[in-house]
């Protein structure tokens, strides 16, 4: 008789459903129709009274429902696999890998559980918003929808867990089915391990570079671990210098490509001072940087600004694409340890000072790139092309 009382409740009180699990659950543990009739006395345990407590509290019970359409403004998409998770909202991408022990669980729990770590992940940014949950387990999207369930207690406890965070923290949850074959990316992020250090850079936009200035003789890439990959991206913030993995003797004869952030710092330039070479490097366009005035003092062509495009940047053997290749303005640079080589290109530069009064510029100065200026050096203006 309670418990139909309280389920008259459902569609009129928020949570309701959620707050009646509880108590369902202890009389299911209690009491099963097969085995026990109706006047069989069910205990009434601390745990039991501290939920009922809740259906006691006025502010609760009154609080009412709001009659707005519910919409969704914000959506995470998930999926588990037997070795990992993974999600992605927006452009941003979050994964993690279970443990040996929790690689023994059913895929419906691991599948709700990507879900709780995806959306704890993603909290902070989910104040106040409606969020629909993706993902291609329809025993989880039940559970979710229906705020818990009475066939597995598991399942219920999860399911309690990600609502909590929903009222503790105003975002409000629903969950919809995706289809196996749409849910593209949660699954690459569920079965294979992001590298943060590694990217692919797009090999039409490579050819392209390539197409203007030539092709290297040999190419090298500077990686923070070994690859074969003639076109990687790497995006090491660590205070070792990638760079000492390069192979010198390449780099002393030939024109090389070296695709890295981290690599264009005065490090890694002085080990290309070494040589009499050529080097074409892709690198962010990042004007504060130390190592900037070095890129445009050993400029022998005006540097190329890279197209934005989806794929730009992909992880290695997957279609992992990266979220945010933008935050870079990747740039190609054609570097010359020549002194010969460098001053015939700057003798062809515009004269900054032809534009800006008598005043003399005998050292480098960065211009906003906005203008396609990418800096002066020499008094000369360095523009940007695009490809």
């Amino acid at each position: 008789m309670l418990l139909g009382l309280i389920a008259s409740c459902i569609e009129l009180i928020p949570n309701a459903r959620l707050y009646m699990r509880p108590i369902q659950l202890h009389l299911l543990h209690f009491w099963k129709l097969s085995t026990r009739d109706l006047t069989y006395q069910i205990p009434f345990t601390q745990h039991l009274k501290d939920h009922l407590n809740w259906w006691l509290d006025r502010a609760n019970t009154t609080k009412g429902k709001s009659l707005h359409q519910w919409s969704a403004t914000v959506t995470i998409t998930t999926d588990a696999s037997k070795t990992g998770f993974g999600g992605h909202m927006n452009n941003q991408i979050f994964q993690g890998f279970w443990s040996v022990q929790e690689q023994k669980q059913h895929i419906s729990l691991l599948e709700l559980d990507a879900v709780i770590r995806t959306v704890q992940h993603f909290l902070p940014q989910l104040q106040i918003q409606n969020v629909i949950l993706k993902c291609d387990n329809t025993t989880g999207v039940q559970y979710v929808n229906k705020q818990g369930g009475t066939k597995s207690i598991h399942l219920c406890y999860k399911t309690w867990c990600l609502m909590k965070m929903a009222i503790q923290n105003n975002p409000t949850f629903r969950a919809a089915d995706i289809a196996g074959k749409l849910n593209v990316l949660a699954d690459h992020l569920s079965r294979n391990k992001i590298q943060p250090t590694e990217w692919i850079l797009n090999n039409q936009i490579v050819q392209s570079v390539f197409a203007m200035w030539g092709e290297p003789n040999n190419r090298f890439v500077c990686l923070s671990t070994q690859s074969q990959e003639t076109s990687v991206l790497c995006l090491d913030t660590s205070s070792q210098c990638s760079s000492s993995r390069c192979s010198v003797d390449i780099m002393g004869k030939n024109v090389g490509i070296c695709i890295s952030t981290n690599m264009p710092n005065s490090k890694s330039i002085k080990i290309m001072s070494q040589f009499n070479c050529r080097l074409i490097m892709i690198a962010p366009m990042w004007p504060r940087r130390h190592w900037y005035t070095e890129l445009l003092q050993k400029s022998v062509a005006c540097p190329i600004k890279l197209p934005i495009r989806q794929n730009l940047l992909y992880q290695p053997k997957t279609n992992i694409y990266h979220p945010n290749p933008e935050v870079f303005t990747l740039t190609a640079w054609l570097l010359s340890t020549k002194i010969s080589e460098i001053r015939d290109f700057q003798e062809k530069l515009e004269s900054f000072s032809e534009h800006h009064g008598d005043r003399a510029h005998s050292k480098t100065m960065l211009v906003n790139f906005k203008d396609f200026i990418v800096g002066v050096v020499n008094g000369e203006r360095i523009p940007m092309q695009l490809l």
